[in-house]
């Protein structure tokens, strides 16, 4: 449903990311995962708007390096 992208200056394997989200709720309940290479974000369950109206959460993006940087950023997402 969504993709996240980030950039890493490196060469070779330290350039590659791996993506992560990051939440409070269960894994059980959380209705989306991402790609750890890739980025993309998808729908694991159905949504429901009586049951949850929108979604927040963080996607933390760590490069390969040997000392890791990783960013973070904010992903909300509204059911209609």
């Amino acid at each position: 449903i969504i993709h996240v992208h980030a950039y890493d200056e490196d060469e070779g394997l330290n350039a590659l990311i791996n993506y992560t989200i990051m939440t409070d709720n269960p894994s059980s309940s959380f209705p989306f995962r991402i790609n750890v290479t890739t980025g993309m974000i998808e729908l694991i369950q159905l949504l429901d708007y009586e049951y949850e109206m929108n979604y927040r959460f963080s996607v933390r993006a760590c490069d390969n390096g040997p000392d890791a940087v990783c960013v973070y950023s904010q992903v909300e997402i509204d059911i209609l």
